[in-house]
């Protein structure tokens, strides 16, 4: 993953290669061009920044807090249903058997 100062690097980078392109033929098609690239590359660099910690307490963060809870939910309704022998485990009542 790179970092935030690559990133941003890399995205500088490619506004400086955009601007210097679109010098070479100013029009309304390549104005339209240039504040599109630039728009798609400053929207990438804002995801990236978000998703670059995806675990924490912000809005768009994923809630472990949340995850761990249904886990637990489910592994207990697991154990219960173990512990009763049910036929989802491939447990077979003992009365079949005999």
């Amino acid at each position: 993953m790179l970092s935030q100062s690559c990133r941003t690097q890399l995205v500088s980078w490619l506004v400086k290669q955009v601007q210097q392109t679109v010098v070479l033929e100013d029009s309304a098609n390549c104005t339209f061009t240039k504040k599109s690239v630039l728009t798609a590359l400053y929207g990438i660099e804002a995801i990236a920044t978000q998703l670059e910690e995806p675990f924490g307490w912000d809005k768009a963060d994923i809630k472990m807090d949340d995850v761990v809870e249904d886990l637990r939910i489910e592994v207990g309704v697991l154990l219960r249903e173990w512990q009763a022998n049910a036929t989802m485990f491939g447990r077979q009542d003992q009365e079949s058997l005999g």
